[in-house]
Parts: structure tokens; sequence; C-alpha cells
């Protein structure tokens, strides 16, 4: 059987009091439970989202529209009512 060795430095305990320098934040998703201060950072991180609530500390999130298909929905709406009223 052969053992697997490992090179490479291992990690350094860092000082007490140190605080490391904190990575990237996850993604804002639906349903998250966080503090307010938690929320805002990663919202003001994800300036694609266009709109999420914190209600009660729970994240709430729209699902994304789809373009294609809003857009014939409409289209098809339109052509119905002009078609049914062709006054107005």
């Amino acid at each position: 059987m052969e053992t697997e060795v490992i090179t490479g430095a291992l990690p350094q305990a860092s000082p007490a009091g140190v605080v490391a320098p904190p990575g990237p934040l996850p993604p804002l998703e639906n349903g998250d439970r966080l503090t307010r201060s938690d929320f805002e950072q990663r919202y003001d991180a994800m300036p694609h989202i266009k709109k999420a609530e914190l209600l009660e500390g729970i994240v709430y999130m729209p699902s994304p529209v789809r373009v294609r298909s809003h857009a014939w929905s409409d289209y098809e709406l339109d052509r119905y009512v002009q078609r049914c009223y062709p006054w107005g």
C-alpha cells in the first residue's frame, strides 16, 4: 500500500488578536438567514441584483423574469385587447 506524501509549507497559526482578512462574500440567496449588516454587505457587493428584502432575518428575492417569455405574453394580451376593443 502506497502512502501519499504531501509537500509544501503548513499554515502557520496567527498570533492572538490578529484577524485574518475576510474572503469573498458568498452570494445573496433567497431564504438566507442573515443579520442586517451581513445582508447589507452582500447586497452592496452584488450590484446586478435589482431587489432583495430582509424581513425578520430572512432574505426574500423575486424570481428573475425571462425577457423573451414575459415580452411575448404582453404582446399576446395587447393583440387580444385590440381585437376585442378596437375603439380603445
